[in-house]
């Protein structure tokens, strides 16, 4: 009997164990469950934090794109607008340029007129004319120049030295700058000094010159070798103010405003070395040295090469052998004839002053 129960409570007492075994496997499995879900929640969490945070990004990227894409709209419009800023710049600088040059050349007249009544002296030794200048050269040219022909009203203005600081000892004179009171004082004084020379003063000789511009001074000396040209052939010329030449060709005048125009013309009449480096504009130097220059290098030319050039040289010159004044002068030009009149002896006997610096040369 004890032996039948015992039989039958064994397999329950291992129902039992098999139970509890699955029990603890089933718990052992939940907390596994529980700990894989927590980790899950937790990445979760983490997770919609970092999209939080780029989702803000995201909004800040779009703000800045929405913010770029206006400033880009903004400059292109901005760039559209440039080519008619640049047009209408580019239109004042040419309106702005021409009135500069406008100013320019009123302001350099206006300066040659100031110094219509001007004479540049040259020779007087440095502190001859003592403590007052104006007195000194009043004194000397009613002694010298005017001795005979003084004005009824004459009266030095002033009178300085340019420049300002003495030069070292030893060292050429400054030129004395002489104003006048009336400007026909000053035509008379250059005409009696192209009369009588340079005068003498101690141990040199003074001479006189219309006092121009630099500029102006710069345009009349680029005529120096044209006029000399003039002289050898004793063709009548004049300078003009400010640098314009005039020709007298038989019963025909001539305006030349640049030299390389006149050099055309001598050349077309035959009067100039074809290949001569003035006349034909390079770097301008001397005759002399144009002819030792070509001397030293042996480029003498063929005579097809100088027939050539006299050719192009006569085509050139076709506008100025027609040329004729105006039939009644303006009243410029009779300003300039008055200003010329320091030029137009020299054009019939040849040079009376001998100038002692490129400057001084009228």
């Amino acid at each position: 009997m004890e032996h039948a129960t015992s039989s039958s409570s064994e397999p329950y007492a291992n129902t039992q164990v098999a139970l509890q075994k699955l029990e603890l496997t089933l718990q052992s499995h939940t907390s596994q469950f529980e700990k894989i879900l927590q980790a899950i929640l937790d990445t979760k969490i983490t997770l919609e934090a970092k999209i939080g945070s780029v989702t803000e990004d995201l909004n800040i990227l779009r703000t800045d794109q929405h913010a770029l894409a206006d400033r880009v709209s903004e400059l292109e419009r901005d760039t559209v607008a440039i080519p008619r800023s640049v047009e209408d710049l580019q239109s004042q600088l040419v309106h702005l340029s021409t009135e500069v040059d406008s100013l320019k050349r009123r302001a350099e007249d206006a300066e040659g007129r100031s110094r219509r009544n001007n004479i540049r002296m040259v020779g007087f030794p440095e502190r001859a004319e003592g403590l007052s200048a104006e007195l000194f050269i009043e004194k000397w040219l009613t002694d010298t120049i005017l001795k005979d022909n003084i004005p009824k009203f004459f009266s030095v203005e002033r009178a300085h030295r340019i420049p300002a600081r003495p030069p070292p000892p030893g060292s050429q004179p400054r030129p004395l700058i002489v104003r006048l009171l009336n400007y026909r004082d000053r035509d008379l004084i250059l005409q009696l000094f192209r009369k009588s020379g340079p005068v003498s003063f101690e141990d040199g000789v003074i001479t006189a010159y219309p006092d121009f511009t630099a500029e102006v001074q710069k345009k009349r000396n680029s005529f120096y070798h044209v006029k000399a040209c003039l002289r050898k052939h004793n063709i009548k010329y004049a300078l003009l103010f400010p640098a314009r030449l005039r020709i007298q060709d038989d019963t025909r005048t001539l305006f030349f405003t640049s030299p390389e125009d006149a050099w055309t013309w001598l050349h077309a009449k035959g009067l100039a070395d074809p290949l001569d480096t003035i006349a034909l504009g390079a770097d301008r130097p001397s005759s002399t040295s144009g002819r030792r220059q070509r001397k030293k290098q042996g480029a003498k030319p063929s005579p097809e090469q100088a027939q050539t050039e006299r050719s192009r040289l006569l085509r050139a010159t076709s506008r100025f052998v027609n040329a004729s004044p105006t039939a009644s002068s303006t009243q410029a030009d009779v300003e300039q004839e008055q200003d010329a009149n320091s030029d137009s002896a020299e054009s019939t006997r040849g040079p009376t002053l001998t100038p002692r610096t490129a400057d001084d040369i009228c």
